[in-house]
């Protein structure tokens, strides 16, 4: 008996959706209801964070369009970047070398700290939000008048794990 917000961060969008979580007693199994005009998706998960991640080892690198590998190295990081991604996720900085022998050492506090990447959980939280003030009242009147009913975030998808998205667990709201 309470309530559940679904936030599934994938490759592509990031989908948030409210539901009401219900254990029916006759036949002893939970329900999951969606709350009306609770769900949005929206275009901000991983992908966008992998193209950011490219743009900073490019930049980071010294490498501009005007450089003969400037295509190769761009390529071989397409093909790269989600487990560099990981490794900076993981071990908190992640070491590149690239294709003209440079090399490239970005750290996780660095890369969030980009505005981007910091867009990218302000986006999930403003979603977030305003799923919850969208909704009807009853809602939060219903949550507020028993004292074991509460609203869950459930993190899913490929992006759970990333600490913005983390976050949106941790805070309150």
């Amino acid at each position: 008996d309470m309530l559940i917000m679904v936030v599934d961060v994938g490759a592509g969008t990031s989908d948030l959706s409210l539901f009401r979580i219900h254990f029916n007693p006759a036949t002893g199994k939970n329900m999951a209801l969606e709350v009306r005009n609770a769900s949005r998706g929206i275009r901000a998960a991983g992908n966008h964070l992998d193209r950011m991640l490219i743009e900073l080892i490019i930049k980071k690198s010294g490498v501009t369009s005007r450089d003969p590998m400037w295509l190769n190295i761009r390529s071989a990081l397409e093909l790269q970047i989600r487990d560099l991604k990981e490794t900076l996720f993981n071990d908190d900085s992640v070491f590149v070398p690239l294709l003209n022998k440079s090399e490239v050492t970005i750290k996780l506090s660095e890369f969030l700290a980009l505005e981007p990447v910091h867009q990218v959980g302000e986006r999930l939280r403003g979603t977030m939000t305003e799923i919850l003030e969208s909704i009807d009242e009853s809602w939060v009147n219903w949550v507020m008048a028993h004292p074991n009913r509460r609203l869950v975030v459930a993190l899913t998808g490929g992006g759970a794990e990333l600490p913005m998205v983390k976050a949106l667990a941790e805070r309150s709201i």
